[in-house]
């Protein structure tokens, strides 16, 4: 009789050490990739917040060709008529006011109870541009209120990026040097100058919008001052 040859078994199943192998692998390719995933999302939140302020920018301009070229009042001096509202015909939504990147936990609306001061805007304005209504003490704005008063529109910018969870809807250049109010500010304050991949965006007098790092903005030494409308 003839004998039938013992069928053999295959076996796919992995050894520990291939298993170890595999997931060593893994590791590194995960180490590799995940911080190029996380700087291609932030790439990409920068581009939609530096769209945001080129809007803003637009809405600003349309704003100065109603008003004769003079800057919408911000907080500092009339908090009830802030820029945020006074831009609200001019805009389409209120998202372009919010950069992705910001994280502040203060965002209006607040919860029912909620009597934290709520934050309206990513974006704040230059000090040295903020108008004054009849009466209000100057605060440093120096008078430099209306567009033609701008020595180079192109170079001084007019709004930045502001740091999480403040209220405020500008900034104070103006204080970052020595100056008649007695008031100094340590440069940058107020501004989230490495919100974007070590920079921040901006958009100037002109509504133009970009991204720089703060020592292209503003030097300790007074070579570089974008925020000066002097200059």
């Amino acid at each position: 009789m003839r004998s039938h040859p013992q069928t053999q078994k295959s076996s796919f199943g992995f050894t520990l050490i291939e298993l170890l192998v595999v997931i060593a692998i893994i590791a590194i390719l995960a180490a590799i990739l995940f911080p190029v995933f996380s700087q291609a999302r932030e790439a990409a939140r920068k581009t939609v917040c530096l769209s945001n302020m080129r809007q803003i920018g637009t809405a600003f301009h349309m704003y100065l060709q109603d008003y004769d070229e003079t800057f919408p009042l911000d907080g500092h001096t009339s908090r009830r008529f802030s820029w945020i509202f006074s831009l609200d015909p001019y805009t389409k939504n209120r998202q372009i006011y919010r950069c992705p990147s910001d994280n502040s936990a203060n965002w209006f609306p607040r919860p029912p109870g909620d009597l934290t001061p709520p934050r309206f805007t990513s974006y704040g304005t230059n000090l040295w541009m903020a108008p004054l209504r009849p009466g209000e003490p100057n605060y440093g704005t120096r008078g430099y209120t209306r567009l033609a008063s701008i020595n180079s529109p192109a170079s001084t910018i007019y709004s930045a990026e502001l740091v999480e969870n403040v209220i405020q809807d500008h900034f104070h250049p103006p204080w970052w040097r020595e100056n008649d109010e007695y008031v100094l500010e340590k440069p940058g304050t107020g501004v989230a100058i490495t919100r974007h991949q070590g920079g921040s965006n901006y958009f100037f007098c002109d509504g133009h919008a970009k991204w720089y790092r703060f020592s292209q903005t503003w030097t300790e030494d007074g070579r570089i001052d974008l925020y000066d409308p002097r200059r």
